[in-house]
């Protein structure tokens, strides 16, 4: 799009009024011209690569990441001034370092940022850290040279100093002789033509020997430089020559340094002036709500809640719209005077500048747009007194201009098209001319009042209506696509209070065509209200259906959820009762031992047991994950355990046999055994007591009993199964033994030696009391002579 094209579309969009705008957002203030000469995007690639670096600096903000440029101070008359063999001042010096510092900075906080285009941008510039670093040690803040720039240079400042301190002694010495006091203005020194002086009352110039140096605004008084300091006035003068030399010269070091870097500084410069643009540009799209578009492959238009950017320094509540333009259509949009009409094509248009200029837009970020290759607008009176074309002509004038050079991949927007001569004629003469352009496939919006091109979208679909609404005939602003809308200008009229009698003639006046048209019109867009409001109940009942639905069957999973974990939990109970029923075999064991009951009612229960164990298994099974392969079984990861009843971790696995940690222990189980820890919720061992950490294992022994009576009456005290109670308290002593039978069952132990000593006795029965109630304990027996005798207990563990 070319800047040299646009001239009348400029000035019908108002183009240099939206530019107002974004001046306002630059920091830089010579960017307020340049901002005017700025050039659209080549083609979509750079306008998409313009609008992404306006997205990467809203990135920036998000993360409180800010920018300034606000010291930054345009330096070319001094570049040119180096480039032709001449000095520049401290202070330019001290601007480039603040150039050089802005270049540093940018590239600082964008360093770790994920800003693509905005990186690419500031590629070419460079900090020149080692320039920068010279001046910065050359120049202070103020734009003045640092005294230790050289050593000549502090020598001289340092005895410039002293001389002074030396000179403003004397005159004070002066001032305070009572012989000259009558003659002085005023007890103060001041400087003049560079040289010290004293104020002398005029009519006593004589009586004070010395050069006058000039005389005070009211001429009362003269300033003197006394004799007696003529000689240390001219010392100072000649240490400022040498001073004046010798900063000079460190300028002219530093200017042929900069001139070493003048074209890299250049770079700097320049992109820093266009950085000021799109930071500008940014802050304007944060101000206003702007969004970044999307450029779409064909001619559709979709821009989704859009408004006019002026519309946004409004107070008043500004309603947005959404336009939508298929591909190759025309758009015809009517509705009442002052509606909002030519705001929409105004609309339109000027977002299509503005994308292509590759700025973010007022309209919503899910917007598309054709990146066109030109935009022609007929909007506003084209009347030109000094060519003697009244509006009409004007009008043909341009349009001429636009039909000959529009193609498919330009955009035409007509505002009250063909509206300055005859209806009936121009009418005619509009449809014409935009079916010539529907037959170039030239997207084309126009406002109308003409109700021949109301009806032109029922009878060709090369056309589109759009309209706006109104509700007691006042606009509501709000384009509605689809439908023609009606003029009302005379009911308009009557309702800004035109005599009535003019009213009612002029709807008699009124072509009975127009009136059923207008009519018809008025009727289609009551029916569509209705539609609407219809449509809009309708969804809101499918809407609470839906959320109905998925209350439903959210109840549902969980009304099954609960249940499952119901029975879950009824079966875990049972399988820890299965748990306790196996204990009291243990002691049914025992009992039949003693020959308190039968074998036969041992096997009777031992029976009953199996059927129910098997039983509750077959019900927990529903409740079990899938079975794990031995190859699937990961070492490291946790798994639940069917048989221990609780997460175990796996430590290794080897001969088809799984090796799992419990606590600070470990024991081998079978990998069938194992289960995923991927389903809802996994049984939780129910805790009947504290002695019940871990389940007795109930595995069929492979040693006769008579075997391990005879090994536990000669068990005996050895260190690895010996446990040493003494010295410590009840309580904890008590929690040893349990948790070292745990550990001593785990590890298919059989036997076991606890120390508790005599004492008092009261350690040894809590001891005994303690394994006379363990389910995990067979049996127990005082040590013999040799073991330990009453101090200890050697324990049968089940094994």
């Amino acid at each position: 799009m070319k800047k040299s094209n646009l001239e009348k579309t400029f000035n019908n969009l108002e183009w240099k009024e939206f530019l107002k705008i974004w001046k306002n957002f630059c920091q830089i203030e010579s960017n307020e011209e340049n901002i005017e000469r700025i050039d659209f995007a080549s083609d979509q690639q750079q306008a998409e690569f313009r609008s992404q670096l306006i997205s990467d600096l809203k990135q920036l903000k998000n993360q409180n990441i800010t920018i300034s440029l606000s010291d930054f101070s345009e330096l070319e008359d001094q570049f040119e001034r180096l480039e032709h063999g001449g000095t520049i001042r401290a202070t330019s010096l001290h601007e480039i370092t603040i150039q050089l510092r802005i270049v540093k900075d940018i590239q600082k906080k964008t360093a770790d940022q994920e800003v693509p285009s905005l990186s690419k941008f500031i590629q070419p510039m460079d900090s020149l850290d080692y320039l920068e670093s010279l001046l910065a040690d050359t120049i202070d803040e103020h734009g003045e040279i640092r005294s230790d720039a050289s050593s000549e240079l502090y020598g001289l400042r340092n005895r410039k100093q002293i001389l002074q301190k030396k000179l403003t002694a004397q005159l004070d010495n002066i001032l305070e002789q009572k012989e000259i006091e009558p003659f002085i203005q005023d007890k103060f020194h001041t400087l003049r033509q560079g040289r010290f002086v004293i104020p002398v009352k005029s009519e006593f110039r004589s009586e004070v020997p010395g050069v006058i140096h000039g005389v005070s605004n009211t001429g009362a008084s003269v300033f003197v430089e006394p004799a007696s300091v003529i000689k240390l006035n001219n010392r100072i003068s000649e240490i400022e020559s040498e001073i004046e030399v010798e900063e000079y010269r460190i300028l002219s070091q530093l200017g042929e340094s900069v001139l070493d870097d003048i074209e890299q500084i250049r770079i700097n410069e320049e992109k820093l002036l266009v950085f000021d643009l799109w930071n500008a540009a940014f802050k304007m799209a944060v101000a206003y709500d702007f969004n970044p578009i999307r450029f779409s492959n064909d001619n559709k238009i979709k821009l989704l809640k859009c408004v006019h950017p002026f519309l946004l320094k409004s107070s008043n509540e500004v309603v947005r719209n959404d336009i939508l333009v298929n591909d190759g259509k025309v758009m015809i949009i009517t509705g009442p005077n002052a509606g909002g009409k030519t705001v929409t094509v105004k609309t339109t248009g000027i977002i299509v500048l503005i994308s292509q200029m590759g700025l973010h837009v007022p309209a919503s970020d899910n917007s598309t747009i054709p990146f066109f290759d030109n935009l022609y607008t007929m909007i506003g009176d084209e009347q030109n007194i000094s060519s003697h074309l009244s509006t009409f002509s004007a009008q043909i004038v341009r349009i001429n201009t636009i039909i000959r050079k529009c193609t498919p991949r330009d955009l035409v927007l007509f505002d009250e098209l063909a509206a300055g001569t005859d209806p009936a004629q121009g009418s005619s003469l509009a449809q014409s001319i935009l079916e010539f352009l529907a037959d170039k496939q030239v997207t084309t919006l126009v406002t109308t009042h003409f109700s021949r091109l109301k009806a032109l979208a029922t009878l060709d679909d090369r056309f589109n209506n759009a309209s706006f609404s109104s509700d007691s005939l006042k606009p509501t602003y709000k384009l509605i696509t689809g439908l023609p809308g009606t003029s009302d200008g005379i009911k308009v009229a009557g309702n800004l209070g035109l005599d009535r009698r003019i009213i009612l003639r002029a709807q008699k006046l009124m072509g009975s065509d127009e009136n059923k048209i207008d009519t018809i019109l008025e009727e289609l867009l009551q029916k569509r209200r209705s539609l609407k409001d219809k449509e809009e109940e309708l969804h809101f009942i499918l809407r609470e259906n839906k959320e109905k639905k998925r209350e439903i069957d959210r109840l549902e999973r969980q009304k099954k959820r609960e249940l499952n974990k119901i029975k879950k939990t009824s079966y875990q109970e049972i399988d820890q009762e299965v748990v306790r029923l196996k204990r009291l075999l243990r002691k049914l064991e025992k009992k039949i031992k003693n020959k308190t009951e039968s074998k036969t009612k041992l096997k009777e229960y031992r029976k009953s047991l199996d059927k129910v164990n098997q039983k509750v298994e077959n019900s927990l099974q529903p409740f079990r994950g899938e079975k794990l392969d031995f190859v699937e079984i990961e070492v490291n990861n946790v798994y639940w355990s069917h048989s221990l009843k609780k997460k175990v971790r796996v430590l290794g696995k080897s001969n088809n046999k799984v090796e799992v940690q419990l606590g600070n222990f470990s024991t081998q189980i079978s990998p069938d055994d194992l289960e995923k820890l991927n389903s809802e919720e996994k049984p939780v061992i129910k805790k009947e007591a504290k002695t019940d950490k871990f389940s007795p294992r109930v595995e069929k022994s492979t040693v006769s009993e008579e075997k391990l009576e005879e090994e536990f009456e000669n068990s005996g005290v050895t260190g690895s199964n010996t446990l040493d109670l003494r010295g410590m308290r009840r309580e904890e002593a008590l929690e040893k033994v349990e948790t070292y039978i745990d550990k001593l069952m785990l590890n298919n132990e059989k036997f076991c030696t606890i120390i508790h000593g005599y004492g008092t006795g009261v350690l040894k029965e809590s001891v005994r009391r303690l394994m006379k109630q363990s389910p995990f304990v067979v049996d127990y027996r005082p040590g013999k002579k040799g073991e330990g005798a009453d101090g200890v207990t050697i324990v049968r563990i089940v094994s």
